[in-house]
């Protein structure tokens, strides 16, 4: 969640001893870019951000939106452009340096469309030395989710 590196650098300095064990273990962030006028509809860009002033005009909110994608494509209201990619991994028990991160993504579209969104999920891996995650807020056709079980 939200500042959880602030809260574990704080506890791995001030409280816990020096190899220990979090749950999660790890974390992957992963996204796709989707085609959504729906979506759209929710976004507000800040003046601040550098964008065009015709694109500054939507009176959205400007934060992030908790959806289920899979909801919306199945509803028609969303589409699918890319395949997944990931955008992050942190790794709970050797946290990473406290600024200087950042990763330049190339993301290849697989049909054309209008990028509306960027659409996130996470998969955990719980114990160290898992080699896949074993809770995740994947939609089911994503490859990071190929090993879960799913509850109808």
């Amino acid at each position: 969640g939200e500042d959880c590196l602030g809260t574990l650098r704080h506890a791995a300095a001030k409280l816990l001893s020096p190899g220990y064990f979090a749950v999660p273990a790890s974390a992957q962030v992963f996204g796709c870019a989707v085609e959504s006028s729906t979506l759209a509809s929710w976004q507000h860009l800040a003046p601040s951000s550098g964008f065009p002033q015709n694109l500054l005009r939507d009176d959205g909110a400007g934060g992030p939106h908790d959806v289920v994608l899979e909801h919306l494509v199945a509803a028609g209201r969303a589409r699918i452009l890319s395949h997944e990619f990931t955008v992050m991994s942190v790794d709970f028990e050797r946290l990473p340096a406290k600024s200087g991160q950042q990763v330049v993504l190339d993301v290849k579209m697989q049909q054309t469309g209008r990028l509306d969104a960027i659409a996130f999920w996470w998969g955990c891996k719980m114990v160290r030395g898992d080699t896949e995650a074993g809770m995740s807020n994947a939609p089911s056709w994503a490859p990071s989710a190929s090993h879960l079980s799913r509850r109808e």
